[in-house]
């Protein structure tokens, strides 16, 4: 992703991206790119995302970010904190995935989530 890629469509409220070869790297990127967005709905499903962390997703911070759906990913590690910067998420799909590795605080800072 080109720095500000996504600036010139800050009103932007929703992207899927299913099926892109993302991983873990381009992800993190992603989510930078979309900080200063107008981002409620992510769809990452089948982008080979096999493992979060507490930086993946931190560029959604500044985001009102409502959806996540990350399923069909072979998913296999949630750290801790992976979705601390999304407080505002209330519908996380997580389906089809592999989840071997799970923390104490892997899903802390999802109040919302229904």
């Amino acid at each position: 992703f080109s720095p500000g890629c996504f600036q010139a469509i800050g009103k932007l409220f929703g992207l899927s991206l299913n099926s892109v070869q993302l991983g873990p790297s381009l992800t993190e990127k992603l989510c930078l790119e979309l900080s200063n967005t107008s981002i409620q709905n992510l769809s990452l499903s089948n982008t080979q995302l096999y493992r979060t962390s507490n930086t993946t997703f931190f560029g959604l911070k500044q985001t009102n970010l409502t959806m996540l759906d990350l399923s069909h990913n072979n998913l296999n590690v949630i750290g801790n904190d992976s979705f601390a910067w999304l407080p505002h998420l209330e519908y996380f799909f997580l389906e089809y995935n592999n989840i071997e590795h799970l923390y104490v605080h892997s899903f802390y800072g999802l109040f919302n989530v229904r």
